[in-house]
């Protein structure tokens, strides 16, 4: 994972749909497998995670700086009665990002669907993310545009200048990739961005994502959150 995105400590916000608090969690603990210190967080809510999967919580009115050393540690606001903790703002983030060497954000929400486009007020990225991770579900190849498989139907189609019922592939896919108003909206200019093509766990699946690499300059990498899978392509 270090490797991969050759920081040694810093920001990802992760942005998009298809797996990304997965994605998340996943990168969560290659990190602290590095012995690193890992503040996850988000700017909009996301359920709370399972206990194996992270090491303290933290109401951030309570939160108290300690050991983090090899530790993922989960802060928000509080936790609402959907299960789900409610984030942070970015002022509130910068002031507890000293105590980590890694801060995991995550910053929109898609309803579990696999690909989706941001609305105006979408994503809530902090400006001081080193890394912006736009993450999409290769579940979506080849799958009707619908309710089922995109979130924010209407803006989708209208950032991938498509329709309601046309097919995903990997052009459609590209437009959201590259459009100003698309994967990436709102991201700082000094970041760096990053496609993650999630949920890629087959050899047909690995095809889907080369045909989208094929079509963007972006730094890309394909992962499976479920089968411990993450690679960089470019």
């Amino acid at each position: 994972m270090l490797e991969y995105l050759n920081l040694e400590k810093g920001t990802i916000t992760f942005i998009g749909a298809g797996g990304k608090t997965s994605l998340m969690f996943f990168a969560a603990k290659e990190l602290k497998k590095s012995k690193r210190s890992v503040l996850v967080t988000t700017t909009t809510k996301i359920y709370f995670p399972n206990f194996g999967e992270f090491d303290y919580y933290f109401n951030i009115k309570y939160f108290e700086p300690k050991d983090f050393y090899g530790k993922i540690t989960v802060v928000g606001k509080y936790i609402n009665e959907e299960g789900k903790i409610i984030g942070l703002n970015e002022e509130e983030i910068f002031s507890i990002a000293k105590n980590f060497d890694f801060i995991l954000v995550e910053g929109d929400g898609a309803k579990n669907l696999p690909i989706k486009a941001p609305l105006e007020n979408e994503p809530v990225i902090p400006s001081f993310s080193d890394v912006v991770m736009g993450v999409i579900g290769i579940d979506c190849f080849n799958k009707r545009i619908s309710e089922k498989t995109v979130f924010r139907l209407e803006r989708f189609c209208q950032v991938t200048n498509s329709k309601k019922g046309d097919i995903i592939d990997e052009y459609v896919i590209s437009k959201l990739i590259n459009s100003p108003f698309g994967l990436f909206k709102n991201s700082p200019l000094s970041s760096r961005k990053i496609v993650g093509i999630n949920k890629v766990d087959t050899k047909k699946r690995r095809e889907y994502a080369k045909k989208i690499f094929n079509l963007t300059s972006f730094e890309f990498m394909v992962s499976s959150a479920k089968k411990g899978i993450f690679e960089k392509w470019r």
